[in-house]
């Protein structure tokens, strides 16, 4: 039976039912596309036509106490690479072929060996990168803009350059084991840089555009910006100048003598303000790699060593302000002293009897065996309370990376002998910069004061926290002396100076207070007879002093006593330590006028 053939209406039904199955299965396809899958192929469209750009914020500054720029931010570039270039066939050039274009992919070695010669890299190093299946590799950050400039010109596929900034030191190694030094991602690595990265840190911004096929942005396509936050400037409480003296002093000492190493710590005995910190070997943060991990130490801080004889005005001072002794009390110095089955020797300048000495004079020729007495007279549980009392143990406070706590066993564990020791210098252990600030409680009038680095931090306007300023404040600790101790003390050590051991510091027109020291080392558990610290601290001038200065140097060779190896540094930084700050001269002794100050200034900086 034939079948009835469609009619109009029939045909137009079919017809129609077959446009709305194609428009349906469109609908849901776009429906699809838009809505359901619209964050995939939204990705997707981005990953080739969007870039996110940073917006480089600039890392704090940090200045000198007078102004002077110790850490700046220099323009530099980020160099990366896209690999994506090498793989996705749609980013490939193209080119006519036989009346059709055809897409060719770059030649990946070519552009690595360009790459690598333009950087300074291994090509080994170069060309991996390329192989990744990201669309972002970083080959070299901290590039000069000059080189920057050649590899755009080179036109590899897929390189992209972006600004940033570098983190340059224009003073080289000056005051390098304060500042330390910052990373190529602008992170502290050590030092202030360190110590105040959060501080410092930079908060980088960031605008995301669209681009076109070969990665150039498009005018007018910025999607979103975020503001780029600066970090905070510090002002450090160092002096540039006498950081600079201290430095040169220290390294032309170090070399002469063949030192394995060495410190100079200024402060300002009033404040805590450490004026100058020098350590030898030094090391330029510019170029920190050159350089080997044993020069980056900043010993005035992480180092912990027997002060010798340098000692005996902290364990003085502690036994007249107890009372354990006068100043007119004589002791027998025959040149040794048996304390249980241990001898105790004077052996500054060979052994040999001094016969009966006071306070005085055991400080000015260094005496062993008088020093032990008076540290016997005032005991092991005072002697005790000073050591911590003055702040030799547990740490200093100051904002430095890696200073190390002391230790002491506790008293009722000491002996006789390990008692006396402690009073000459021996059996404890601290760091130089410690010993500055247990001095300088003698130099302000018997008070330990919070030694520190930074004075000032300033906040800018695009930052989190818009204009303010924060001000370093002196801290004081406690008070440790009496202030006639702290004089009676100060005068013992005149004499040191004048007539004692400490003669070759000495400079023309001030009364300087100090004491020479001369530490064995020990090695494997035991004293050594070659090795020694030498040192020398004191502090000028004698009324109302400014400064106290402590010289280290670590196993000098030909000499070990603090009087030749340790000396002469302080009394050349000393020397130029007064001319800077304009401190005018107090020896009534010396035979030239000091009212004219101005001639005055102008003889001593030339010595």
């Amino acid at each position: 039976m034939a079948r009835k053939p469609l009619g109009p209406r029939g045909r137009t039904n079919i017809l129609f039912g077959l446009l709305l199955l194609f428009y349906g299965g469109l609908a849901f396809r776009l429906l699809q596309i838009q809505v359901i899958g619209r964050s995939h192929y939204q990705a997707l469209a981005d990953r080739y036509h969007v870039r996110s750009i940073p917006i480089p914020a600039h890392r704090g500054l940090i200045r000198d106490r007078n102004g002077e720029l110790l850490a700046i931010n220099a323009d530099a570039a980020t160099v990366s690479i896209d690999p994506s270039f090498y793989w996705d066939q749609e980013k490939w050039p193209s080119r006519r072929k036989g009346g059709k274009r055809v897409k060719t992919a770059p030649d990946k070695d070519a552009a690595a060996r360009a790459i690598a010669e333009l950087l300074e890299l291994p090509f080994d190093t170069v060309r991996p990168k390329l192989d990744r299946k990201t669309q972002y590799a970083v080959l070299k950050r901290n590039v000069m803009l000059d080189t920057a400039r050649r590899l755009q010109a080179a036109e590899i596929p897929g390189l992209r350059i972006e600004d940033e900034l570098k983190r340059m030191y224009p003073m080289g190694s000056l005051a390098a084991h304060v500042l330390g030094a910052a990373g190529a991602d602008g992170t502290g690595l050590s030092g202030v840089e360190l110590k105040f990265n959060r501080v410092l840190a930079r908060k980088d911004g960031m605008e995301v555009q669209e681009v076109d096929r070969k990665g150039r942005i498009i005018p007018g396509t910025l999607r979103s910006e975020r503001e780029p936050e600066d970090g905070a400037s510090i002002t450090l409480t160092i002096d540039a100048r006498i950081q600079q003296v201290a430095e040169r002093e220290l390294t032309k000492q170090c070399q002469a003598l063949n030192a394995k190493g060495g410190t100079v710590t200024v402060m300002d005995p009033n404040t805590g303000e450490i004026l100058a910190l020098a350590n030898y070997p030094r090391f330029d943060p510019n170029k920190m790699g050159d350089y080997p991990p044993d020069a980056w130490r900043n010993r005035a801080v992480t180092d912990l060593y027997e002060p010798g004889s340098t000692m005996k005005g902290l364990v003085a001072a502690a036994a007249l302000n107890e009372g354990a002794v006068n100043l007119t009390q004589r002791f027998s110095c025959p040149g040794f002293l048996r304390v249980g089955s241990h001898t105790i020797r004077d052996i500054y300048e060979g052994p040999g009897s001094f016969g009966m000495l006071n306070l005085g004079q055991i400080l000015m020729h260094s005496s062993n065996v008088g020093m032990s007495q008076v540290g016997m007279r005032l005991g092991r549980e005072k002697l005790d309370e000073y050591v911590r009392a003055f702040g030799l143990l547990g740490t200093s406070g100051v904002e430095l990376p890696g200073e190390p706590p002391a230790w002491l066993p506790p008293p009722n564990k000491w002996d006789k002998h390990f008692t006396s020791t402690i009073a000459f210098g021996q059996s404890v252990n601290f760091t130089a910069l410690r010993l500055v600030a247990a001095y300088s409680a003698i130099a302000n009038g018997g008070t330990l004061m919070r030694p520190h680095v930074v004075k000032r931090i300033e906040w800018p306007e695009n930052s989190r926290r818009p204009g303010e300023v924060e001000e370093a404040k002196p801290e004081a600790i406690r008070r440790v002396l009496t202030e006639q101790t702290a004089r009676d003390i100060t005068e013992l050590l005149k004499g040191v100076v004048e007539d004692g051991t400490g003669k070759p510091a000495k400079i023309r027109g001030y009364q300087l207070v100090g004491k020479t020291g001369s530490a064995q080392k020990v090695i494997d558990g035991r004293y050594s007879p070659d090795k020694f610290i030498a040192s020398f601290i004191g502090f000028l001038p004698a009324k109302n002093p400014r400064a106290v200065i402590l010289v280290t140097v670590d196993e000098p060779k030909g000499t070990h006593w603090g009087a030749t190896a340790a000396a002469p540094v302080f009394r050349e930084v000393a020397r130029q330590t007064v001319w800077y700050l304009r401190i005018p001269p107090d020896d009534p002794n010396d035979r030239f006028d000091g009212s004219d100050r101005s001639t005055w200034y102008r003889r001593t900086a030339r010595g």
